[in-house]
């Protein structure tokens, strides 16, 4: 009886093969790699954008709602019915104090903040209706003034408007 040949791979064309499989599988896995990091780049960028245009939009909204802009060594606080918001302005982030119940951390490098009063003879020394904040955000530095508009009567009487 004569043996049947069996069909098969050879040595060489296993390994061959073998190898093709496992450049793929690299650079499949290298390009998982790359995107993943290119996602999660993208989603820290969005993140820190949303911080940005959230601060922007919550220190406008409490200079607006405050009775009283009060100077601090390192920031401010807006005065209001409810209580103080208070912001602390360091070099590598800004943080806001609502109500000593509630805290947020925006990492916003503060570059320079200038809160001395515009208006001459405000009736407390610890008061400003101005504040002139320099911001890096994206390698760019950006320049906000907000001002505090006060009705004559709470110069004229400051304590009727007083809520400490």
């Amino acid at each position: 009886m004569k043996n049947p040949k069996l069909k098969a791979f050879t040595l060489m064309e296993m390994t061959v093969a073998m190898l093709i499989s496992a450049i793929s599988i690299g650079m499949a896995f290298y390009m998982f790699q790359y995107f993943q990091q290119l996602f999660i780049r993208q989603q820290q960028q969005r993140q820190e954008r949303f911080s940005y245009s959230l601060f922007k939009h919550l220190i406008q909204q409490d200079v607006d709602r405050a009775i009283w802009l009060k100077t601090t060594n390192d920031g401010l606080i807006c005065s209001t019915e409810k209580g103080n918001i208070s912001y602390q302005f360091d070099p590598a982030y800004i943080i806001r104090n609502q109500y000593d119940h509630h805290r947020d951390t925006f990492l916003i490098r503060t570059v320079d903040y200038d809160t001395r009063p515009r208006l001459e003879n405000l009736p407390l020394p610890d008061l400003t209706d101005h504040l002139s904040l320099r911001v890096k955000f994206e390698q760019k530095e950006h320049q906000f003034d907000y001002h505090k508009t006060y009705a004559a009567q709470q110069l004229m009487q400051p304590e009727l408007f007083s809520n400490d």
